[in-house]
Order: C-alpha cells, then structure tokens, then sequence
C-alpha cells in the first residue's frame, strides 16, 4: 500500500499567505545592512516565534519549516562564552545551518569564545555563507592564530572587514565577498580570492591601480561600488568596460554630495563602461538612491539586454 505524499500547495490557503507575510526582509544595500539588522532584530524574532509556532501545526509544515528555520543561524558576543555551546543545538540540525552572522564585538583578550566559534564553524558540513562584524583591529592576532590552520572550503561567501585579510587563506573558494573599507591596494583580494566572481564594498579614489588589480580576477563578472562617482574617478568608471566579465554594477547615489555626478550622467556613465565589456552574460545596473534624511535607500535596476 503506497504512502501519500504531501506538499506545501496541499495547505489551505489563508495559511499559506500567513506564511509568506513573514518572508522576505525589505532589500537593503550591504552598505545599511547592518544598521538595518538592529532595526529589525526584535521584528526576525518575532517572525521566527510565529513562525515555528506555524511549524508545530503538522509534520509537513516541520518538514518544511526546519530547514528555513536553521539556514541563517545568528549569533551574538556571548554565544561562545560557555564550553557546551555547540552541545547547546542538537547535531541533526548543523546540515542545515548555510549560513553564519555573528556579532564579534569580542575584547582583545577574549581569546576561548574565538576558538569555540571556529570550532562550531567546523561542524557544519553544509556552510555556506560567513558575515563576521563588527570586528575590531586588536582581535585580529587572536583570529589569525585561530585561523592560520583551518580550512572552510564550502564557504562561497564571505562578508568581513578590510583588516581581516589574515585569515582570507582559509577561505580558498569564495565567489562573493562583501568586504567594507578595504585598502587602496587589492592585492590580498586578489591573492587570497582567485575565484571571485562578485566583489561589494569597493570605494573607489584616483590613487587607486583599479582596472590592473580587478583584472587579476579572471572570473569577476559583478561590481558593488559603495562610493558615489566623482567627477575624478569617473574616467576609472568608464574604464570597467575593460573587465572582459564584467556584466553586473551597483553604485550609490548620494543626494547632495559635493563634486558627484549628477543621477543621469552617472547612470549614462555607468551603461556605457557595461555595454563596452565583452562580457555574454545578461547586463544589468543597480542604482541605490539615498536622501539625505533617510536611512533606507531604494534599488532602481536597469536591464541593458531588453
């Protein structure tokens, strides 16, 4: 006698659109994402009560809902301050953890909870993502000792400070990296991450050997800039037509900062450098709007392929 099998689309409706009213969070600019975080941390806790509320309904909702539940695991300063943490979650759940955000706001002489939280972090077969913020200047000898051995070859995306490079070794495979601040000097991004395909937070000035150092990525295809485009670093702009990948962009314009192109010349200046890459996947640029009384910023996306 066969068994049968249920999905999601067999649940009543007026339950479905109870499920979806909690998913996804609003889109913001990894540049506000952050302070977005802190905004709406009591609101995720709220949804995620409600939500596992939801789970506990039926064994198909169970079945559903675990996954969604555990793939972004939070974490905070004090998650790693007891020997038991990891013994704290019970071990079928680690696959489907995917994705890690901790607030690392340690002292320079907490030295256990780091060696706690990296070996969490090695317990889990199925890690994808790594946000690790904010991280102060003065632990860093402390990771990069915790971290000179380790390898987390799973992880494809990783979102950390400028002065992190120490432990970029240990991250051989990323693709995305989302790294605030960096110095005018690629070169460790370029060294540590050579299969990069999408890189955010970049900010661009006339110091920097931009186009040289991008095109030692030879599978970058994708562009987060986070500073506005000035009327000097334009002609580096257009020169990201060179990157023979380069398909994707998202720049910021700040309304009322001094010496920035306008909102049409940018978006003209940042349409011609895409159409001039050589590049066959679809084309698409991203401008986040910001005013000057508003920390939320819109996204307006352009498709240069219709």
């Amino acid at each position: 006698m066969s068994t049968a099998s249920y999905s999601l689309t067999d649940l009543p409706i007026e339950l479905l659109e109870e499920i979806t009213s909690h998913y996804p969070y609003p889109p913001t600019h990894p540049r506000y994402s952050r302070l977005q975080d802190k905004l709406l941390q009591r609101q995720r806790q709220d949804r995620l009560q409600i939500l596992r509320s939801l789970s506990q309904s039926c064994s198909l909702l169970r079945r559903a809902f675990l996954p969604l539940l555990w793939e972004r695991f939070y974490a905070h300063r004090t998650s790693f301050h007891q020997d038991d943490t990891t013994e704290a979650f019970v071990a079928h759940l680690f696959p489907y953890i995917k994705s890690v955000h901790i607030e690392m706001s340690w002292h320079r002489d907490t030295r256990e909870p780091v060696f706690r939280f990296l070996r969490f972090l090695c317990t889990l077969p199925n890690l994808t993502g790594l946000h690790l913020h904010p991280v102060s200047r003065g632990l860093v000898p402390i990771l990069s000792h915790a971290f000179s051995n380790v390898i987390l070859p799973t992880v494809t995306t990783l979102q950390t400070q400028g002065w992190m490079q120490p432990i970029f070794p240990s991250f051989p495979n990323v693709k995305t990296l989302t790294l605030p601040f960096p110095s005018r000097s690629l070169s460790d991004v370029t060294t540590s991450f050579p299969h990069l395909e999408a890189f955010s937070g970049l900010r661009v000035s006339v110091e920097m050997s931009l186009i040289e150092d991008l095109q030692s990525l030879p599978h970058l295809r994708a562009l987060d800039i986070w500073s506005p485009v000035y009327l000097e670093t334009a002609p580096l702009f257009a020169r990201l037509g060179d990157l023979p990948h380069f398909s994707e962009l998202s720049v910021v314009h700040d309304e009322g900062t001094k010496d920035a192109l306008s909102m049409d010349a940018m978006i003209q200046l940042c349409t011609s450098a895409l159409r001039a890459s050589e590049s066959s996947y679809p084309k698409v640029l991203t401008v986040w709007h910001r005013k000057p009384d508003r920390i939320d910023v819109v996204p307006r996306t352009i498709s240069l392929n219709s």
